[in-house]
């Protein structure tokens, strides 16, 4: 489960949301490969909760990251009926390596809708990653504290240092080639009130221990 989180490169936490509600957003290329992955996030008040799963012709368990702010651990889990034990795993964020630095940003002016939300193009950079990202202020997720632990999203990075609170709907990263390394784009939306059972750890999952 480390192992996936890692690669998956997600490490967040979790601030008061001014936006409660549902967003969904599908890779077409996702660490510079060419994948079908879907992500749902939920915000409820100060928890989110986020839903990864890989889209194919066979069945996978989408995994699940909750974010803890009190603890500063990520909990994460996956829901697959054929498990025989309901874990959940909690890692402590500051053992997640990697991420990015020196992001800088900024916005173009330029303005279009996606989705039926209005959204204002960003760009992000650092040394070695450029970023241009469509923000929707009106799904108004404030960044800052999540920052340092969203370690490898050049967006979230950007608007954390600008202060900007919004959330990128659309949103591609390249190299220093040229080379995508990310490309994601919002399929769907929803505000309203999201049932707190659903940010949660599900009833029945204990924490896993090497101690058996």
């Amino acid at each position: 489960m480390k192992s996936l989180v890692t690669s998956l490169l997600i490490l967040f936490s979790v601030s008061l949301f001014a936006f409660d509600g549902r967003v969904t957003i599908k890779y077409k290329t996702y660490n510079k490969v060419a994948d079908n992955y879907e992500f749902l996030w939920k915000f409820s008040g100060s928890k989110c909760l986020l839903e990864m799963t890989r889209k194919t012709t066979e069945k996978t368990a989408p995994t699940y990251l909750i974010p803890d702010a009190t603890t500063g651990k990520l909990i994460m889990f996956a829901k697959d009926d054929a498990a025989k034990e309901k874990n959940y795993y909690a890692l402590n964020v500051g053992d997640i390596n990697g991420g990015v630095s020196g992001v800088t940003g900024q916005a173009t002016g330029e303005k279009r809708t996606i989705n039926g939300l209005d959204c204002e193009k960003y760009t992000f950079q650092n040394a070695t990653l450029t970023c241009e990202a469509w923000v929707a202020k009106s799904i108004a997720v404030n960044w800052t504290n999540i920052a340092p632990f969203f370690k490898t999203s050049l967006e979230i990075q950007g608007l954390a240092s600008l202060n900007v609170s919004g959330f990128p709907v659309a949103a591609t990263t390249k190299d220093e080639r040229g080379l995508i390394i990310n490309n994601y784009e919002l399929t769907n939306y929803s505000a309203g009130k999201v049932d707190e059972a659903e940010v949660s750890i599900p009833a029945g999952y204990t924490l896993y221990s090497t101690k058996k």
